[in-house]
């Protein structure tokens, strides 16, 4: 499997987390099965809790359509289901993952050829997303360069990650206008938690909408997706078999 060429300089693609790429298999007890594929990242909540851009990715690499990772694992009978996101976030540091969801018969033995199709995948987000708007801004940049100040564009174009973004605010937007009530017993922890990350004004929203856009941000979390700053975790019947252990 090989790690998207995210950045030129080799230097910034060593992860700063001192015990990966490792690989952690756990043999669970009821029949689940799944690949779990995390990157470190630093904390967001804290950090980026205004520009989300944990929830842009996990939407990018969960979705289901046509076209979609989990479509084409799905067709070749290795996965029934894929989410993505933050598994965990506190305490300085964050962890996104991608989890596939196996089939009994092909998905717990295809394990290289999940990462290989998942990082392939990567590498086609880059192309389409991280350096088509790359290109866009860099050509508006240059067209605008030698043209008198009123004569330039107030704004530059909307690349594809410009309207993914824009209807994941509109869809936040839709999701807490409409969302039922919740309890007030709810309401109260919901709030108590959020009091330690967010502004009294935003404290009951702030979990859903998406306030500022920052493609820099969204280009950056793109570079923690790497074969060197990845934890595999392999969840399946058969997952410590040919594993030694140390029975002390």
């Amino acid at each position: 499997m090989s790690p998207p060429a995210t950045t030129d300089n080799p230097t910034e693609m060593q992860s700063s987390h001192p015990r990966v790429p490792t690989q952690t298999c756990i043999e669970p007890v009821k029949e689940e099965r799944y690949f779990d594929f995390q990157f470190f990242t630093p904390e967001q909540d804290s950090l980026h809790w205004r520009e989300k851009t944990d929830h842009f990715w996990g939407h990018i690499l969960g979705y289901e359509g046509k076209g979609s990772l989990l479509s084409y694992l799905k067709d070749l009978d290795l996965a029934t289901g894929l989410s993505a996101g933050m598994y965990y976030d506190g305490a300085g540091c964050g962890v996104f993952h991608v989890r596939v969801k196996l089939t009994k018969e092909k998905g717990v033995d295809s394990l290289e050829l999940i990462g290989e199709l998942l990082f392939k995948y990567l590498v086609m987000l880059k192309w389409e997303l991280i350096d088509q708007h790359k290109r866009q801004m860099q050509a508006y940049t240059d067209s605008q360069t030698d043209l008198p100040e009123n004569e330039r564009a107030d704004k530059p174009p909307r690349s594809r990650i410009t309207r993914i973004w824009e209807e994941l605010r509109d869809l936040g937007k839709l999701r807490f206008q409409f969302s039922p009530l919740p309890d007030a017993v709810s309401s109260v922890m919901g709030a108590s938690r959020n009091a330690l990350l967010y502004p009294p004004e935003d404290l009951l929203r702030a979990s859903c909408l998406m306030y500022d856009y920052d493609p820099n941000l969204i280009l950056e979390f793109f570079s923690f997706f790497r074969l060197d700053n990845m934890r595999l975790v392999r969840f399946h019947k058969r997952a410590t078999e040919g594993v030694y252990f140390y029975l002390i």
